[in-house]
């Protein structure tokens, strides 16, 4: 999902973050300040999987230590061999499944958001992803693309994944690329 626009200046992607939880954690964010504002486009990926006793737990995702109601997402999903869409409008973070304790050994949740713009301050933030589980359980296969708002101005400087239940499994883990 990675679209190069490199140019001479920036000399292409640059990893700004990089980290792997060591141990079962609540939650993984880059800290306040650590994505510097002079890029012009965001890539974060992440693979994880939660402690919950379930085949497909949730993470939720939020920009700048903000949860308040302003993150909106369409997403189209195929799971199994169904399809469907379906929204999200003012809700307190950008909410994706990932793997839980029940899936198979090894088994992990992959999202990948691109941010393009993402440290303007005219315009909300914008961007989409990529939300991926791979199982040996037919049911418990899902790919969903999503758009997403985050209605702040702000430059985006912070990047937070939660577990929904449970604890984010060591061996999740962040990187962030700017260019």
């Amino acid at each position: 999902m990675y679209i190069p626009t490199t140019t001479l200046t920036q000399g292409g992607p640059r990893k700004v973050f990089d980290s792997t939880l060591a141990v079962d954690t609540a939650s993984l964010t880059t800290g306040a300040g650590a994505i510097p504002t002079t890029y012009d486009l965001l890539t974060i990926y992440v693979i994880s999987r939660t402690t919950e006793v379930v085949d497909l737990s949730t993470v939720s995702c939020i920009f700048n230590n903000d949860s308040s109601a302003i993150y909106d997402l369409q997403r189209v999903r195929g799971n199994n061999v169904t399809a469907n869409a379906g929204q999200g409008l003012a809700a307190t973070s950008l909410t994706y499944l990932t793997a839980g304790a029940s899936q198979q050994a090894g088994a992990v949740g992959v999202l990948t958001f691109i941010i393009p713009r993402y440290a303007q301050t005219i315009f909300h933030k914008a961007g989409s992803d990529l939300n991926a589980i791979s199982d040996d359980t037919a049911a418990n296969n899902y790919i969903e693309a999503h758009s997403f708002r985050y209605r702040s101005t702000t430059a985006i400087s912070q990047f937070t994944i939660t577990a929904g239940s449970g604890s984010l499994l060591a061996g999740t883990s962040m990187l962030v690329y700017a260019e």
